[in-house]
């Protein structure tokens, strides 16, 4: 049972040569999630086998840790916890109550002399519990949709990044936050 940051230590220590020779800057990071993504999307629209899909789950995990492994010590796994540990961080109800047109971003702080160390199967069982619900409702092609969204709200922190518009520990903190997004998204499509 891993969690999250011990993951992202074994995906770095497979894949980690190859991504700072060929994956250099955020921008490159988050195109190459961005095509995960989309041959996730490909694969469903396909109804391709569960075997098939699963791969394609576990290329947008690692490549949405991936583009958090641009920042050193990026707390990717605090921020998930903090955000989706303990039920709908939103409504705060163990099973998600809120409508979507009335959610308002969490206040969260990250304190980062603290590690993640939840399993991710654990965080996987709290979003179970907390969204299911309401993601079988909406289905897979919604997920899916809300996924890009994220993938969207990491392309804007780059580009404030890019032009200074945000201060560096502001977009770690936001970063940090959007990638758990992302990853839940994931989980969820799971």
């Amino acid at each position: 049972m891993r969690t999250i940051d011990e993951w992202s230590q074994q995906l770095h220590d497979l894949y980690g040569l190859r991504n700072e020779c060929y994956l250099q800057g955020l921008q490159e990071r988050i195109i190459f999630l961005i095509n995960g993504i989309r041959i996730l999307r490909r694969q469903i629209r396909r109804r391709e086998t569960h075997e098939t899909l699963q791969t394609a789950v576990a290329r947008v995990f690692a490549r949405t840790l991936a583009v958090g492994q641009h920042f050193t010590g990026l707390p990717v796994a605090l921020a998930m916890e903090q955000k989706y540990g303990h039920g709908c961080s939103y409504c705060n109800h163990e099973t998600c109550q809120c409508r979507q047109e009335s959610r308002v971003e969490p206040r969260l702080f990250i304190n980062v002399t603290v590690k993640g160390t939840q399993p991710l199967s654990a965080l996987c069982t709290r979003l179970r519990e907390t969204y299911a619900i309401k993601n079988d409702r909406l289905g897979t092609y919604w997920l899916l949709d809300r996924l890009s969204d994220e993938v969207s709200e990491l392309i804007a922190i780059a580009e404030c990044m890019r032009q200074g518009t945000i201060n560096p520990q502001q977009a770690r903190e936001q970063m940090a936050y959007e990638l758990a997004d992302v990853l839940a998204w994931t989980i969820a499509i799971a």
